[in-house]
């Protein structure tokens, strides 16, 4: 029997077991260390993220609290422009001056550079941010204290309603120069911009369906003009309301240089800041064959007064300052009773007052061949006839209402002094400063800038003026002394500080004609003037409503708008050169919709941009990291370094 060689392995032992189990556990190890070091590095750089994320909102957070700090502070504040004289930032239209003191025009974005201001920290260097800023519009100084909509305030700045007009609207002196509007701009037919025109504001446009010639921004860049027309829009409630009366006489200062105080009414010549002294004038007393009175007949006036004794205003409309006299100086026998060299006299005790009737002595009956002779003395213009120097001119408004001044005289006013109409401000800053307002005479000496009067954005309760132009009046404002106007707020219609008359008003001796003659001729005289290159210094704190009229106006170194609440003419030119003070500031101003919440807060944007480990940043280069909408609160209007109230209305970190 063979056996078989080798052993045979018994069933059901494990001797490589162990090996198995030694597999699964280093794998699971491997697997759970792995795991574990997986998630400590994520731990790690989620950290550093955080941190890293942390120290962008720290360093954001302590950029827009520098900005802030600078806003509340003013001049002296790390950072600031200090080039110009400001306390602090007031969203003034009229400076062109930024939240951090740059000259960045009305409305425009300041910035804040601030180098390294950020330490360093151990895996970044030295943070840099950029902080800009803009203030709200409607708030500050750009706000008031009256509500403004499309109620109380026209469609443009500028309308130029000439469809067919020779002279359309051009801007500019100089090809140097910017002209600013703020507000849309319209001329049915051309504009011509002989430098640039740069029109300002929200959704502002320019229009003019002949074409534009020259350079047209809007905001500052380049712009094309639309060809949209628009038709007169009417006075929206403008329209002089008072039925014209011939103007008492002026009311003298009782002291050297205090103002020659007028009344509204009509004023069919040019008032004189001048002043006037007496003419004498003769009339011829005719015969009567109707009873024992005469009809005298006024040499140099023109036709005789119909009625017998009767002396109309219009025969005598020289007579526009004090009281005057017929003196009847008898030269022959007249009748029984009457003997050479009699005098009788009539004074009257207003100059442009109702018709006067003067009756004679029964005693005067004209003896055949004998006709007496008679002088008449009346005021004319020329040296003045009041006993204290006349230092400026004020235009009263009524007690409580509009002052309306009536023009209708042929030729033109030169406004060679300072004049001003409406309530007069207390501190010349515009406002009545709580309700105060002063009242003209005595020796007030005459106001050298503007906000000489109440503005109607300031102050809802002060009244204000209207000048209504008839005929051919016209005015020249070339000289350099102070003219300013001031309109009566309305919430319902367009505060109207001057209309040109489409049709006439009144009635008889004292009916104002519609504008006529050379004003609406094909080649017009201007209705308001300034000669080129002059220094004028005129503002009208109101619309300005002439629809049939030519505007020519040329001004050097304005430092606030001209015409505060648009304007509305057939043609103009307007040249409006810059000074240096404000290099933006709109001569033309449209004012922006408005709550009336006050000028005493002004609010601002701001963003900040973080330039992480750079020593340099600007909006381009560095990360949008912060979003701020602060309020500024100046109890008494003006800011006072370190004493503005700040409120944060949001805040927000961008990542």
């Amino acid at each position: 029997m063979i056996r078989r060689g080798g052993r045979r392995l018994a069933c059901g032992r494990d001797e490589g077991a162990i090996l198995i189990f030694a597999l699964i556990i280093v794998t699971t190890i491997a697997l759970v260390v792995g795991t574990l070091l997986t998630r400590g590095d994520g731990s790690l750089e989620a950290s550093l993220q955080l941190r890293n994320t942390a120290g962008s909102s720290y360093a954001a957070d302590a950029a827009a609290n520098i900005a802030i700090n600078d806003l509340r502070n003013g001049t002296g504040s790390p950072g600031f422009n200090n080039n110009d004289a400001e306390a602090a930032f007031d969203n003034n239209p009229n400076d062109g001056l930024g939240c951090f003191g740059g000259d960045v025009g009305a409305g425009g974005t300041d910035g804040l550079f601030l180098k390294n201001f950020y330490a360093r920290t151990s895996t970044i260097a030295a943070s840099s941010a950029y902080v800009e800023c803009t203030g709200e519009t409607g708030t500050g100084q750009e706000g008031t204290p009256v509500p403004i909509t499309d109620k109380n305030k026209p469609g443009q700045a500028i309308l130029a309603l000439g469809v067919n007009s020779t002279k359309g609207l051009s801007f500019g002196q100089s090809g140097a120069e910017t002209d600013y509007i703020h507000g849309s701009v319209t001329s049915n037919s051309t504009l011509t911009s002989k430098g640039t025109l740069n029109v300002t504001g929200n959704g502002v446009k320019v229009n003019a369906p002949g074409g534009c010639a020259g350079a047209v921004q809007i905001n500052g860049s380049a712009a094309t003009c639309g060809s949209m027309t628009i038709g007169d829009p009417g006075d929206a409630g403008a329209a002089p309301t008072t039925t014209p009366a011939l103007a008492a006489a002026p009311t003298c200062p009782t002291a050297n240089g205090g103002p020659e105080v007028f009344s509204p009414g009509l004023y069919t010549m040019t008032p004189d800041a001048a002043g006037v002294s007496p003419e004498t004038q003769a009339i011829t007393l005719s015969n009567n064959t109707t009873g024992g009175t005469f009809t005298p007949t006024l040499s140099g006036y023109g036709a005789a007064p119909a009625q017998q004794w009767n002396v109309t205003p219009a025969a005598l409309q020289t007579a526009l300052r004090s009281t005057w006299s017929i003196a009847v100086n008898v030269t022959g026998t007249v009748g029984t009773s009457g003997t050479t060299g009699s005098v009788y006299s009539i004074t009257f005790p207003t100059i442009l007052g109702d018709v006067a009737t003067m009756t004679a002595p029964s005693a005067l009956s004209k003896t055949t061949g004998k006709s007496p002779s008679a002088t008449v003395t009346t005021p004319t213009a020329g040296s003045s006839t009041c006993t204290k120097t006349v230092g400026w001119m004020y235009f009263a408004p009524s007690s409580a209402s509009t002052g309306v001044y009536y023009f209708d005289w042929t030729g033109t006013w030169s406004l060679s002094g300072t004049i001003v109409g409406g309530t007069l401000s207390l501190a010349n800053d515009g406002k009545t400063d709580g309700g105060t307002s002063i009242s003209p005479g005595g020796g007030a000496a005459a106001p050298t800038s503007a906000g000489s009067c109440v503005s109607p954005t300031l102050d809802p309760g002060a009244v204000g003026d209207e000048l209504v132009f008839g005929g051919s009046s016209q005015v020249d404002m070339s000289g350099n002394n102070l003219k300013e106007f001031c309109a009566t707020y309305s919430s319902t219609s367009i505060p109207t500080v001057v209309y040109g008359l489409k049709s006439a008003v009144g009635s008889g001796a004292t009916q104002v004609p519609a504008q006529n003659g050379c004003i609406v001729s094909s080649s017009p005289c201007a209705m308001i003037n300034a000669a080129t290159g002059s220094k004028a210094q005129f503002y009208f704190e109101g619309f300005v409503y002439a629809p049939w009229a030519y505007i020519n106006l040329d001004a050097n170194n304005i430092s606030q708008p001209f015409f505060d609440f648009g304007l509305i003419a057939d043609s103009m030119f307007i040249g409006a050169n810059p000074s240096t003070k404000c290099v933006q500031c709109a001569f033309v101003n449209l004012p922006d919709d408005s709550l009336g919440y006050g000028y005493d807060n002004s609010t601002v944007d701001l963003t900040v941009y973080l330039c992480l480990g750079q020593s340099t940043c600007s909006a381009s280069s560095g990360t949008k990291a912060l979003t701020a909408r602060v309020q500024l609160w100046d109890p008494s209007g003006t800011p006072v370094a370190s004493k503005r109230q700040v409120t944060v209305l949001s805040w927000s970190h961008s990542n």
